[in-house]
């Protein structure tokens, strides 16, 4: 089984120089030949002018310490994916206070989806980096790293079950062919979005607790299961939100 979740804007920065480089491209998994010169396209960008700097972080000033942080991530510590991102869905998912059993089910079926290195493992150990998910250029973002990588992966989940738990952005950049999991939350009968990271990171919580048993989760604390819906290759797992 493998569960995948899009990565955050929001990420730890308590991380330190180091003088030796960083070799983290080497073990991340898949391995992906192609990530070196994506990343390296992404570094050369960062000398640019200010103007397209704030286009590649998705901000209208250049956080310098944003910019210091990214230009030298080869000479910055790394950390677990599954900690380093610090957004929304990963505050409901509240690793840290998991049970160890959960915390290994996190390392060993979780998949997250950056929009710079490409697809990884939760127990990847990668430096920061900032990149606006909508930012377009024919050598690194979103777009670009799937479509490098749509092979890679396309054999990664060959023979495994997956339950998706990504953004719609993500599910475009590489949409999932065989059959699988998604799941959609409802309130007040409408399918929400403003809120639905928090809710995704709620309910992967859950599923660790319960070790990938999705039956066991009709009723979670914030929501219950209202129906389930096939549609093409996907089965629509449907909650109702019971609780602000």
């Amino acid at each position: 089984m493998k569960i995948l979740l899009s990565p955050s804007e929001g990420k730890n920065k308590n991380l330190k120089f180091i003088e030796q480089e960083n070799n983290f491209l080497e073990s991340l998994t898949p391995k992906f030949a192609e990530r070196k010169d994506v990343v390296i396209s992404y570094l050369e960008a960062l000398n640019g002018e200010d103007k397209e700097i704030c286009k590649i972080f998705g901000t209208k000033s250049v956080g310098m310490d944003d910019l210091a942080l990214s230009k030298n991530m080869f000479y910055l510590e790394s950390m677990q994916a599954i900690q380093l991102y610090d957004g929304v869905a990963f505050k409901a998912l509240d690793f840290a206070s998991l049970n160890q059993k959960s915390k290994d089910f996190i390392f060993n079926h979780v998949c997250i989806f950056s929009n710079l290195l490409g697809m990884i493992e939760a127990k990847d150990k990668i430096p920061y980096y900032k990149l606006n998910q909508n930012y377009k250029n024919k050598n690194f973002g979103l777009n670009t790293i799937y479509k490098k990588m749509t092979k890679v992966l396309d054999e990664y989940f060959s023979d495994k079950k997956i339950i998706d738990l990504r953004a719609e952005v993500y599910i475009k950049a590489y949409p999932i062919k065989k059959e699988h999991i998604v799941v959609e939350f409802l309130k007040n009968g409408k399918k929400v979005s403003h809120y639905a990271k928090h809710y995704r990171g709620v309910f992967l919580r859950d599923l660790a607790l319960h070790q990938g048993d999705i039956t066991a989760l009709k009723t979670l604390h914030e929501m219950e299961l209202k129906d389930i819906v096939q549609e093409k290759n996907k089965n629509i797992y449907i909650y109702d939100v019971i609780n602000n």
